[in-house]
């Protein structure tokens, strides 16, 4: 099954618009098949959008280190879980790049959250092998059944003006992450963590990413913002 996630980052501005977005998403993706949805809205919309969700599951952005620790401004993991979340991003190149997240934080987090109940989306980029040894040491094997990993290149981020990778270079990144996985843990592991993909992904080249390059799923940020260009983009996963 396709895992494809909305990411919203900080946007919309409002809450109104926020529920509009999801409202207009929620509507029509109730009849797609074979496809899990999930929207991850900044964390303050996840009360008002959890309200009747159905067809549509809820992820969080970001999650603190450490459930129990005082951090001011920090959401802890079953702070998300009971506002509806299952799922979490970490790792996220944003976050690396501008907040200086480190491998061994992410880290820490990934183990929080699955701690926690949560699902973990957990983004690598150009650093794929040393950040996936870096980012999943010390995490058992049935802990990654909850786990999925995306592929983010700086180079590729619609935000960063870039352009997406050529399907031919992500089906190797692919392979490398199946490998770095074997090597950490085991065959069978490696075969049942999806791997997906973000970066400049939109309704226009999401064909060639499935067909070619093989992804189980993709990360999808600016395309998200907008429900007619979303809901194409998911029929176009839909029929693969």
């Amino acid at each position: 099954m396709q895992l494809i996630i909305a990411n919203w980052k900080n946007n919309p501005k409002t809450l109104a618009r926020a529920k509009s977005l999801f409202l207009s998403i929620r509507q029509r993706a109730h009849k797609l098949k074979n496809i899990e949805v999930v929207v991850c809205p900044p964390s303050l919309y996840l009360p008002e959008l959890s309200v009747g969700v159905s067809s549509l599951k809820l992820g969080g952005q970001d999650c603190s280190w450490k459930d129990s620790v005082p951090l001011t401004g920090e959401i802890a993991p079953s702070m998300l879980k009971s506002l509806g979340a299952e799922y979490v991003i970490l790792g996220h190149s944003e976050r690396r790049r501008y907040l200086q997240e480190t491998d061994a934080l992410i880290n820490r987090k990934i183990k929080s959250a699955l701690k926690g109940g949560l699902k973990v989306i957990f983004c690598v980029g150009d650093e794929t092998r040393n950040q996936i040894r870096r980012g999943l040491d010390g995490i058992g094997g049935a802990g990654m059944v909850r786990l999925a990993i995306v592929y983010e290149p700086l180079s590729a981020i619609s935000t960063q003006k870039g352009s997406p990778v050529a399907p031919s270079e992500l089906r190797q990144k692919k392979a490398l992450i199946q490998n770095a996985l074997k090597q950490m843990f085991s065959r069978a592991v490696a075969q049942k963590v999806r791997i997906l993909y973000g970066g400049s992904v939109n309704e226009k080249n999401i064909k060639s990413f499935l067909g070619a390059a093989g992804m189980d799923g993709f990360l999808v940020g600016q395309a998200s913002l907008n429900s007619s260009r979303f809901l194409r983009l998911l029929r176009a996963c839909e029929r693969g």
